[in-house]
This record gives structure tokens, sequence and C-alpha cells, in this order.
């Protein structure tokens, strides 16, 4: 599609495009110290939860998360409105803005409920129109936009913004969110909205938009000449902070002395239980709180016995089949560059004939696998991806040694992005093959 729209040279505008329990509040408390940038977040959320255009499916429990506003002017049109006044107030002041929106708060139910399992009420999706309050002066220029917008905001506004995409392993989600279902009184097996968040369907839908955006549309911005959108997983911001934030600005064209990494304690601005679950964590640390577990291989079914004790087991049942269905969603959300913040481990779990990748392990497995068919011989899915046991079966046609042998410089590799990668190989005490892929930027 081709559209002629207002867009003068645009100066950075980030956008967190966040999802529920991915850390996404830390990475904004990282960022809060700086006087450089100013953020802004949840314009959402009401008109998502409590206005008139409510999209979500909890019908009668909302959560009163920011205001108590009259509902009926909990509104989209009232949220981008804002947006764009707060952008233009912002730029003023000559700092650089950045706005915190969940996907799945800015997606109408219809889409949400064409791709979840579950039935959930759909909702007639918000009419929203472009004001253009962010628009200072008037440059017309033919905007190509490939891939379709799946979210309420106009495409003219979100080609204003350089995002950043953050996930997680739904099956980490899907934990950390039924804990704050619990303290709304709700339980996983019965929030129409759950199977919405354990999902990575929305944050892939605005990766492929300003994918192709970006590629169809390329900026002549030196300071942000990055073609791709920038993607982080939640674990390894946790794991890794200062590699990940630092290799973000380099990406971005932003000085590390924006990034703090150390902060005091502050109150929780909200007085409800609901808000308070999402971000008490957060605001009473005084730093990064390192978790030793948030890389480990995640065994899903083990993970289920945990949640049946905590829960019950009509809860945990619905916890697994949530993740289980989204472990697709997150294999194609890890097509992204955001291999390039860490390094990737694939770990090839078990002896031939059949050797298993571990999801949770996996950074850019499918951007990959065609580059590991050619370097590790014709390897070939075994009955196709066995999302049952949480793992991706793959059979190699020869030794995984001797084929690496064979080729002279298979140790480094481009993937489709042209960027180059290295691939090591290694073999424990129990005859375990382990192959790491590293950037080589």
């Amino acid at each position: 599609m081709t559209s002629t729209q207002n867009q003068p040279q645009q100066p950075l505008r980030l956008w967190l495009a966040s999802h529920p329990r991915t850390a996404s509040n830390l990475f904004l408390r990282l960022l809060e110290a700086t006087e450089k940038i100013e953020q802004k977040r949840y314009a959402c959320v009401d008109a998502f939860f409590r206005g008139p255009e409510r999209q979500t499916g909890k019908g009668g429990k909302t959560i009163p998360l920011l205001s108590d506003d009259n509902t009926a002017t909990m509104t989209y049109q009232r949220a981008l409105d804002e947006y764009q006044m707060w952008l233009v107030e912002t730029e003023a002041k000559g700092k650089i803005p950045l706005i915190k929106e969940h996907t799945c708060l800015i997606t109408p139910s219809a889409t949400i409920n064409a791709y979840i399992n579950d039935y959930r009420d759909t909702k007639p999706s918000p009419v929203v129109v472009d004001n253009m309050i962010d628009v200072r002066e008037t440059n017309s220029r033919n905007l190509l936009f490939p891939v379709a917008n799946h979210t309420v905001f106009p495409d003219r506004f979100l080609a204003t913004l350089t995002p950043i995409i953050i996930i997680r392993h739904p099956a980490k989600i899907a934990y950390s969110y039924a804990r704050v279902d619990r303290a709304l009184g709700l339980q996983p097996s019965v929030d129409p909205d759950y199977p919405m968040v354990v999902s990575m369907k929305w944050q892939r839908m605005i990766y492929d938009f300003y994918a192709a955006f970006f590629a169809a549309n390329p900026r002549s911005d030196e300071d942000r000449k990055a073609i791709t959108p920038v993607v982080i997983d939640g674990d390894r911001l946790v794991a890794n902070t200062r590699y990940q934030m630092e290799e973000l600005c380099r990406r971005l064209g932003l000085d590390t002395s924006v990034v703090a990494y150390s902060w005091e304690a502050i109150d929780i601005p909200y007085d409800n239980d609901g808000a308070r679950a999402y971000i008490e964590k957060v605001c009473k640390s005084t730093g990064v709180i390192h978790d030793p577990d948030a890389l480990k291989p995640i065994d899903i079914e083990q993970e289920a016995k945990k949640w049946a004790e905590e829960w019950d087991e009509q809860s945990a049942a619905r916890m697994k089949s949530t993740v289980y269905l989204q472990l697709p969603a997150i294999l194609q959300v890890q097509l992204y560059n955001a291999a390039r913040l860490k390094a990737i481990d694939l770990v090839f779990q078990s002896a031939i004939p059949a050797q298993k990748v571990d999801h949770s392990m996996t950074s850019t497995l499918g951007l990959l696998q065609a580059q590991l068919a050619r370097m590790l011989g014709a390897w070939v899915e075994d009955e196709g991806k066995n999302y049952r046991s949480g793992e991706m079966v793959l059979r190699p046609a020869q030794d995984v040694s001797s084929a690496v042998a064979e080729e002279e410089a298979s140790d480094q590799f481009k993937d489709s992005e042209g960027v180059g990668h290295r691939l090591e190989m290694s073999e424990s005490p129990q005859g375990a093959r382990n192959v790491t892929i590293t950037d080589v930027i």
C-alpha cells in the first residue's frame, strides 16, 4: 500500500512496544534517571479495560489502573490525542520521547480472537482519527506500508515511532500473569484475557509491520540507520543487562550514559491491588534483580506440575495448553535481530538419530535453520514440530561433526539479513553435542 502523508524528517521517538510480564518496567527504570529521555506510559489502558470501546474480554471484571475519570471519556481517540500532544511538548523541551504501550492493548478484540483458541467476546473495533497534533511541519512524502497495521493507531503515527519490541518465553509469562490474576481474584482457568496475554502474536505483528516499513522506506538519518526493529528478550535483559543496554544504545545511536543500573526505590503510584501486583517488585527495587534461572531451559511438563500445586489442576491444564499453543508464535517472534544483543546458544541435547533443540535456548532458530541445514548436513524435521513436548525434533542425515569438518569455512556464515555469525561445536562427556552461535559484529 502507498500513502502520501505529511511526513517531515522525524526526530527520534521511541516506542517500547511492550507486553505484560516481560520485564518492560525494568527497561523503563534503566532509562528513567536520564534527563535526555522523557517517558509516558499506558495512555490506552483505561480505554482497553474501562472505556466505552473496551476491548477486554473480562466483562465486569475491570482494572481501574490510572484514573477515576468518567469512563465515557476513556476512548482510544483521547489516548492517541494525548500521546500526540505529549510528543510535541516533550520535543519542545529538547528531549527524546519514550512511549510505553502494550501491543495487545491497542489490538482490536476481533484480531486477537482470530488468533487464540479460547472463546472471548468480540467487541466493535475502535474508530480513531489521526488529528496529526504531533505534526509541526508539512512535507508531503510517499510512504509505503507493505504489511497491514493491526493496531488501532494510524499508519502515519506509527511511522514516526522507532519501536523497541520486548518479548519473553510464553511459559514465563503464563506463570507471572497467573500470579497477577490471583491478586485480582481471578484464576487462569476463567480469565478470558489469559490466552491473549500469553501469546506473542501481537509482538510478531508489530515486528512484521515495522520490518516491512523500514525496508520499503529507508531512513536517511545516519544515527538511526538500522533497517530492522530492535527486539529485546526480557529474560536476557535480566541476565545480561549491561550488554543488552549498551547494544541497544549502539543500535539507536544513543550515548550509553542515558542508562542507569541503580536507582532509588519509589512509592507505588497506584492504590488498587491489581495495579500494585504489576509493578510492586520493580518499584521497590534499587537495581536489577538478577535471576540465576533466567536463561535455564524450561521443562513445561515440570512447570505444569508446579502450577497445579500453586493453583489447581484445571488452571494448570489451561496454562499448559495455552503455552504449547504459543510455542510456534515465539519461534516466529525469534526470527528477529535481537540475537545481536546476546550470543545465541543452540543446544543439541541428544545424539543421533534424533536431536532435540530446546525452545528456551533458541534465539533465532527459524532464521538460522536454513544455514544450519547447509552447514550441519541435510537436516530434516522429524514429523514436524513436536510442540506437545515443547521441543523441535530434527534428524541429521549424517554425523554432525563430520558434516562440519567437510566444509572448510563452516565456522562462519551470514543470515538472511547479512549479519555474520560464528558457529562452534563441542561435545560433553555424556555425548551431547553443543552448538554455539555468536554474532560477528
